[in-house]
């Protein structure tokens, strides 16, 4: 019987750890709702992400890490400021000091910066719906190039738009951008 509570606890330990790994700013990665098995998958994940109202998760699961992160960095000297005034007027915060304090620091400016690219994310969609339009339609009538890590979806007809997606780390991912780098 013990053997088959340890057995029962390594499968336990084991089913944890993934979960922890897939969790950014907070958010969990949810692959049974927003599947990036394929690009389309991936698009599709976009879509409804977008229709939900998670702009949140489109930019810490949907969208290259990469690309967050450098649009966090950005802003990130803004948002630590902004940490430690906040901090500075708790009573948690004055009891902080040194690498504890600076560490706090950083981690609310990272939440704060991550909320506010969600937002300004949320806003832009909200200042041009035509935006979500267009994804669905490259979602439905679309044609879908697949070379190695990398897709692009076409829409005949269109010669200014193009969908970008790339498989990073096993899954699928949205990229922001309107022109192939390599033509640049």
């Amino acid at each position: 019987m013990k053997r088959f509570f340890l057995v029962i606890a390594g499968f336990l330990v084991a089913a944890a750890a993934p979960a922890q790994e897939a969790e950014r700013f907070g958010i969990l990665l949810n692959d049974d709702l927003y599947k990036q098995k394929t690009p389309t998958d991936a698009l599709t994940s976009v879509v409804i992400a977008i229709e939900r109202d998670r702009l949140d998760y489109l930019a810490a699961h949907l969208m290259p890490k990469d690309f967050v992160d450098a649009r966090l960095a950005k802003s990130a000297a803004y948002f630590e400021k902004v940490a430690a005034g906040q901090l500075a007027g708790t009573a948690q915060g004055a009891g902080l000091t040194g690498a504890e304090l600076q560490a706090r620091v950083r981690a609310k400016a990272e939440v704060l910066n991550f909320r506010h690219l969600a937002e300004t994310m949320k806003a832009k969609l909200a200042d041009e719906p035509d935006n979500l339009k267009t994804l669905k339609r490259f979602l439905r009538e679309g044609e879908l190039t697949e070379a190695g890590d990398t897709a692009t979806v076409t829409l005949k007809g269109v010669k200014d738009r193009t969908v970008y997606l790339r498989r990073l780390e096993g899954r699928w991912v949205f990229e922001n951008r309107r022109e192939d780098p390599a033509k640049e």
